[in-house]
């Protein structure tokens, strides 16, 4: 079986940090590098998080590059201290170094493309805000893109943005930087989306930590995830980035429709993905089902290697 080459670009949640265990835990992938942008976090703090949990779980140090840069539609700041409250933990906390300096997300990025010896499939499960300015930089290496897969949107699905000035259409992940979603759109990367219309068949529930805390004695990815959910349930979260790369791990148990859209850029329902007519938007694939009884197993068995 040929290893797919990935790159992921995250925004510092407990969910990212899991959909990186996946990746390393997955023999199907090898990831070549991370980008942390300043959404669901503040970016330094996740590096320092991150950092740590590659050390406790044994993985080799990789590339990992931040942006700093505010989204123009910041998230609300008490999703943004996870990150450094999971670092500050007890399993975690004596694997944390200061990480005063590193390299910015936008050259991580392209010395990875540049030097990578076969297309790059991106799973970005952040706002696309390091992609886009990537793009712009150096639409040259979009060559070297074999797609970006992107947890992001809605289609029929309510939205998860509330605010005064927003009709509840939107999702945080396009919401955040609707103008890096629209510079994405405008090039010629394929893209497939995750969006809430199927995460939403997979909420995070106890009985899954649970599992995943039974497997910890032999396993130390089991035993960092079920920390990082354990702390999060109970705040209405879905299995959001999970199972966006699991579209990539195990894209038998999903279903992709060829789709045209746009973004709204302006008014209450700025942010909303709207579904145009053929060769009237941007040609996307748009996950349409998955096997939500499978894709549990498989996650619950990728978490719980002994590696």
């Amino acid at each position: 079986m040929t290893t797919k080459h990935v790159f992921l670009c995250n925004d510092g949640s407990g969910d990212d940090f899991t959909t990186f265990l996946l990746a390393v835990a997955s023999s199907t992938v090898k990831v070549l590098g991370v980008t942390i942008c300043n959404a669901c976090c503040y970016a330094d703090q996740a590096l320092v998080t991150l950092r740590a949990i590659e050390r406790f779980v044994r993985f080799p140090e990789i590339p990992i590059g931040i942006d700093m840069d505010e989204m123009p539609n910041s998230l609300p700041k008490q999703w943004r201290k996870d990150a450094q409250k999971f670092g500050q933990s007890k399993l975690l906390a004596k694997y944390r170094t200061d990480q005063k300096t590193t390299a910015s997300a936008v050259q991580v990025l392209a010395d990875c493309l540049e030097s990578a010896v076969q297309p790059v499939t991106i799973i970005s499960t952040g706002p696309l805000q390091v992609e886009a300015k990537l793009l712009l930089q150096r639409p040259d290496l979009s060559s070297r893109i074999e797609k970006l897969v992107m947890m992001g949107g809605a289609i029929d699905a309510r939205g998860n943005v509330k605010g005064p000035d927003t009709d509840g259409a939107q999702e945080w992940n396009v919401f955040a930087n609707i103008p890096a979603f629209q510079t994405v759109l405008k090039t010629s990367v394929p893209i497939k989306l995750v969006t809430l219309d199927v995460t939403n068949h997979l909420p995070l529930r106890k009985d899954f930590i649970a599992k995943l805390a039974l497997a910890a004695s032999t396993s130390c990815v089991a035993e960092v995830s079920s920390l990082l959910w354990s702390q999060m349930i109970g705040v209405g979260l879905y299995l959001w980035d999970p199972t966006t790369i699991m579209s990539e791990l195990r894209p038998d148990l999903f279903e992709f429709k060829q789709t045209d859209i746009d973004v709204v850029t302006e008014g209450r329902s700025r942010g909303r993905i709207i579904v145009k007519n053929a060769g009237e938007g941007r040609r996307v694939q748009i996950a349409t089902s998955v096997n939500k009884e499978v894709v549990l197993i498989e996650l619950l068995a990728l978490l719980s290697t002994s590696r």
